[in-house]
């Protein structure tokens, strides 16, 4: 080719402006699809849900008193005008402080909109900087958009301070991904910094530890498997520095209160049983419940309760008997009200039957993506560690509390966005299927957050708690799952022929 020819053949940049390209277009597409999730989730919060968030009362004339005393455990109940309040201590120094501190100069709406957002964005952030794939990173940030895990904060305001533990816990998983991958110092800094900070934000950090715990020596064994003598090492500086943390932590927490043994405190620990079969009981029935309730955090309401219940109530239910022997005919309500514990054992024999095939195709075959499949199904089964040690409660009737098992709930989150984008190379040949898979799941978490509320007020007043707000009706739209009972559905112990 002559030196004329060349000097006409167009570059690259000639072909296409600098702002189609294909970098640039990727980048762009990332960023829309990001706004868009935080465009919805404000207006979800703001405009379907229409709630005002009230104050929780932690400090005296609700002001955060900005001393050293803030590093330590705190009263919560210092605020409290009950006479007979017994003192419960929790360490919330980077959590629920920080919150109260966001509200002296915001309204509690607004800082319960900027967290929303910043979950949001950290979560596609951290996730798009430790994989690089928009379906793993979209997935994540929509469970963290549209689950219903934080919902409780509107009876319990406080719950609101979980958004920042999950933003350190997504921060400190980054952290020990890159620690792992690179060996760089830096990365093992800021693993130690965010787990401490992480640990300073609530007592279910000591979940995560577990996690952390039996992650590390997982992965130790699995360096051993493929000859990775630097994986061990660095696996081995991570679990001493988190234990490190650990220990300290624990020193300085277990001096403050004694709330886990004060008999009838909702904290009271199953090691105060008379007989180990009441506490072993507990621990089984914990167990399965904390795992069910935080797969069915994602799943259409349906699944999560007795539908004739909810469409009915405890009282129609009865009364369908015909009464046959009436003495006993609540027990036919009440294994409505328990119904779920048949979804509930089948979930955890999957979960059981996943977390063991991919671990043991991780050991025998040394599978990054079946290790990351069980390192995600692994925080599912520690991410309610010290729930699973506490007396079984009445609330437990019903999978409603999620945020007891805030570390499961983005265990599962890791599992969806992990399995969606290990589908594609399941099914290489079917790329339409593939995209209809993952936007099918995406809807059905975003359908879950309109649906699944008035649901769970219903759970929430068979127990005798309070109701969450519904953001259905101010879609206009017809309710696809409409409770056919006009009243609040009446208690189970309220029913006529409950003795």
């Amino acid at each position: 080719m002559s030196q004329a020819s060349e000097q006409n053949t167009p570059t690259p940049s000639s072909r296409s402006a600098p702002w189609l390209d294909a970098r640039m277009l990727k980048t762009f597409g990332l960023l829309l699809g990001l706004a868009l999730i935080v465009a919805a989730n404000f207006v979800l919060r703001c405009k379907l849900e229409r709630t005002s968030i009230p104050p929780y009362p932690v400090f005296p004339e609700n002001r955060v008193p900005m001393t050293w005393r803030l590093l330590l455990p705190v009263d919560m109940g210092a605020a409290s005008d009950d006479p007979n309040y017994q003192s419960s201590y929790h360490w919330f120094t980077t959590s629920l402080t920080v919150l109260k501190l966001l509200e002296e100069r915001f309204s509690s709406n607004k800082v319960f909109y900027f967290l929303n957002a910043a979950l949001i964005v950290c979560s596609f952030a951290f996730s798009w900087c430790m994989l690089q794939s928009a379906v793993f990173s979209f997935t994540l940030a929509i469970c963290m958009a549209f689950g219903t895990h934080f919902h409780w904060l509107y009876v319990c305001p406080g719950v609101e301070a979980l958004y920042l533990f999950v933003i350190y816990l997504e921060a400190n998983l980054l952290c020990i991904a890159k620690s792992l991958q690179t060996g760089r110092r830096w990365w093992h800094v800021g693993f130690t910094g965010s787990l401490m900070i992480l640990a300073l934000s609530h007592e279910q950090w000591l979940d995560y530890l577990g996690f952390l715990t039996l992650a590390s020596f997982f992965l130790f064994v699995y360096a051993w498997r493929v000859h990775r003598s630097d994986l061990k090492t660095r696996t081995l500086l991570l679990l001493a520095t988190a234990w490190g943390i650990g220990t300290l932590y624990l020193a300085i927490r277990l001096s403050y209160g004694e709330q886990q043994n004060r008999p009838g405190h909702e904290s009271e620990m199953i090691f105060s049983y008379t007989s180990p079969i009441l506490a072993l009981e507990d621990f089984l029935s914990n167990l399965i419940t904390y795992v069910y309730i935080a797969f069915s955090n994602y799943f259409p309401p349906f699944m999560i309760s007795s539908n004739s219940l909810y469409y009915f109530g405890a009282d129609q239910i009865v009364a369908q008997q015909h009464g046959y022997h009436p003495d006993q005919a609540h027990l036919t309500a009440m294994h409505h009200l328990f119904y779920w514990y048949f979804w509930a054992g089948v979930v955890f024999a999957l979960f059981v039957f996943f977390l063991a095939r991919n671990g043991k195709i991780a050991w025998q075959q040394g599978s990054v993506r079946h290790t990351h499949l069980f390192l995600a199904l692994l925080m599912v089964g520690c991410g309610f560690a010290i729930h699973s040690i506490v007396k079984y409660r009445p609330y437990l009737s019903v999978p409603l509390l999620t945020y007891k098992c805030m570390t499961s709930n983005v265990g599962v989150a890791l599992v969806l966005a992990a399995t969606l984008m290990y589908a594609r190379d399941w099914l290489p040949r079917w790329k339409p299927l593939y995209a209809l898979m993952v936007v099918a799941v995406w809807c059905v978490i975003g359908y879950g957050s309109l649906a699944r509320p008035h649901y769970l007020s219903h759970l929430s007043r068979q127990v005798g708690m309070g109701d969450l707000p519904d953001p259905w009706p101010n879609l206009r739209m017809p309710r696809p799952l409409r409770s056919a009972v006009s009243a609040p559905p009446t208690k189970l112990q309220e029913s006529e022929d409950t003795p």
